[in-house]
């Protein structure tokens, strides 16, 4: 999946819910991960140098769901 934002360059984490997920690229309007195994919908938070992302409900990812 990919996440858009602001100031996310050098991204070291994205989690969905819990559970951390894997960076595969990031520049600064943007953080492309892949999901770990899970159910149901969970938050996606992105942390960088400069702090995480706050959980908002238009964050949410659904597993099992296609783009």
């Amino acid at each position: 999946m990919t996440v858009t934002g602001t100031n996310l360059n050098g991204a070291t984490a994205v989690d969905f819910g819990t559970t951390p997920g894997t960076i595969t690229a990031d520049s600064s309007t943007s953080v492309t991960a892949t999901s770990p195994a899970g159910t149901g919908t969970v938050d996606v938070t992105v942390a960088t140098p400069t702090g995480v992302s706050p959980p908002v409900a238009a964050d949410q990812f659904a597993f099992g769901s296609q783009p």
